[in-house]
């Protein structure tokens, strides 16, 4: 709308220079003159002290009802005003200056413009043809002046109305295919950081926002922390931003009420956000219930108009009810994976404390298991397969007699086979679980070796399954390194060498090589707290 009003301006002052009288354009922060080639009426329209004038007396008409004001300069020279008028809401006043009757002297102007009195009386000469013989001409000319001024407006408004309805067609259009995409990409739930990323990406190129941000907010639970949800995301025209900038604009958002809302807020540059931007931002909470999870904020519109209009945050909002849903899917996914894991985690534990000595034995093949499949580059969903197998990949010894697994003799050969069974035992009891399916081929297979000589299946090279092959080396890893009823932990040195000269015959060659690269002081302390806890269990 500012840009509509300048414009109307400009053209106003065009339609008037035959009355030779300067224009003032008077808004709250500051003014525009117009005015004829004539010196002397330059002089006098951009003199500071003129110019002071005006604008004071504008300042005290206040809100006025009337839409056009006359007050007295001087005797003789009265400030015509009017206000601008855009669908029905005020903004600036127009200002000229009009003579009455025989107009002002020469020295009583001079006093109030600091003219010399030759450029005073050429002055009033040029502004004779603007002068009017009483007040009933002085209210004509006001009445002439508004509504030549309104038409001036209205052109303008309507030329841009069509546009801007043009604009939001387009717009419109380009808002549904970016809900469609950023519909189908919410079924997404194993990579929540990714999926802020598009979402981010989608609204920056379609909004016409120089930038946009993403915020999470604490989660008493830590579901979204452990879902890997980013804490803080932008997408910028780096051109113009920096990520400094939009981030302590964000956070100063978050810290008012305002934010916890699903609807959209406009928000002035004030304490703590950075002018630079601005001038309006618009934030969005994402909300759940009675608690608020984060908002989305864009800002520095850019386009025809700087000012944010619904057109561009009901967009947002909508987008930003998407994101909602999608946080909302994330917390519950994550409460039941981790009721789920937990559940497993405690029937591992009881399978482990059949024998004191493999107390703690799962889980950390779990937890080595999955830094071999992240440091292998996997995909997330599969390296969390890794670990949920690693968890239960014993679970088959709840079929094989306590006395074979705690046994600190040679084992016959019966017995050797009878503890061989426990990979199919474990696939057996797994697979009526629908959650664990994907996890069975490392529950049936980390026994197989790369050379073929591995049970149940026999299988070798590439034929055994990848999450078996991973699990095979993180479960040798922790029988060599742990305390047994039969021998001591072996000292690092000997289990990597162990590791590592059995690559091409045990274990994958290029899976050892990842595994060689891991910093295992995490495991350290894992093994360091299970044989204290075995310590305490068999001295009591």
């Amino acid at each position: 709308m500012q840009g509509i009003l300048e414009q109307a301006f400009a053209n106003f002052v065009d339609a008037c220079r035959h009355l030779r009288a300067p224009i003032w354009r008077i808004e709250p922060t500051g003014h525009a003159v117009g005015v004829t080639d004539s010196p002397a009426v330059r002089a006098f329209a951009e003199c500071p002290k003129v110019i002071e004038q005006v604008a004071d007396m504008v300042r005290r008409l206040g809100e006025v009802s009337d839409r056009t004001a006359a007050v007295t300069l001087v005797p003789g020279l009265q400030v015509l005003c009017f206000r601008e008028v855009l669908r029905r809401r005020r903004f600036a006043w127009i200002a000229t200056v009009v003579p009455v009757g025989e107009g002002p002297d020469e020295s009583t102007l001079t006093q109030i413009s600091s003219l010399s009195a030759e450029q005073a009386g050429a002055f009033l000469d040029d502004l004779h043809v603007a002068a009017v013989a009483d007040s009933a001409q002085l209210e004509a000319r006001a009445n002439f002046m508004a509504e030549l001024h309104d038409r001036c407006v209205g052109y303008l408004s309507d030329e841009h109305t069509i546009g801007e309805f043009a604009d939001q067609l387009t717009a419109s259009y380009e808002y549904l295919t970016m809900y469609h995409r950023i519909g189908k990409l919410m079924g997404n739930l194993s990579e929540p950081g990714e999926f802020i990323g598009q979402v981010l990406r989608e609204l920056l190129d379609t909004s016409q926002f120089g930038w946009v941000s993403f915020l999470r907010l604490r989660d008493e639970h830590q579901c979204f922390e452990r879902a890997q949800l980013p804490s803080f995301s932008t997408l910028f025209d780096q051109s113009r931003f920096h990520a400094e900038q939009i981030e302590q604009a964000t956070r100063a958002i978050s810290e008012s009420a305002a934010c916890y809302s699903p609807d959209p807020v406009i928000i002035g540059c004030s304490a703590g956000i950075p002018p630079e931007v601005g001038p309006e931002i618009v934030a969005v909470g994402l909300c759940d219930e009675d608690r608020c999870m984060g908002l989305i904020a864009l800002g520095a519109r850019s386009g025809k108009e700087w000012a944010v209009s619904s057109h561009d945050t009901l967009p947002v909002q909508a987008v930003a009810a998407c994101v909602a849903a999608y946080l909302r899917i994330i917390r519950l996914y994550q409460l039941e994976r981790d009721s789920f894991l937990g559940t497993l985690g405690a029937f591992s534990t009881a399978l482990d404390a059949k024998d004191s000595y493999t107390q703690g034995h799962s889980e950390r093949v779990a937890e080595l298991a999955r830094k071999i499949a992240q440091a292998a580059h996997l995909d997330p969903r599969t390296v969390q397969t890794v670990y949920v197998a690693g968890l239960v990949h014993d679970v088959g010894k709840i079929g094989v007699p306590e006395a074979l697994l705690r046994g600190g003799t040679k084992l016959s050969d019966a017995d050797f086979e009878l503890i061989k069974k426990h990979p199919e035992i474990g696939n057996r009891i797994l697979e009526r679980v629908p959650l664990l399916e994907d996890a069975l081929p490392g529950v049936l297979h980390h026994h197989e070796r790369w050379d073929g000589a591995g049970y149940p299946s026999g299988l070798s090279g590439s034929e055994i399954p990848l999450m078996a092959r991973i699990i095979a080396i993180a479960d040798s890893f922790d029988a060599m390194s742990s305390t047994r009823t039969y021998r001591a932990g072996m000292d690092r040195a000997t289990v990597l060498e162990e590791i590592r000269s059995n690559a091409g015959k045990q274990f994958d060659p290029d899976l050892v090589d990842v595994f060689l690269t891991l910093d295992l002081a995490w495991y350290d302390r894992m093994l360091e707290s299970s044989e204290s806890q075995q310590n305490q269990s068999r001295a009591a």
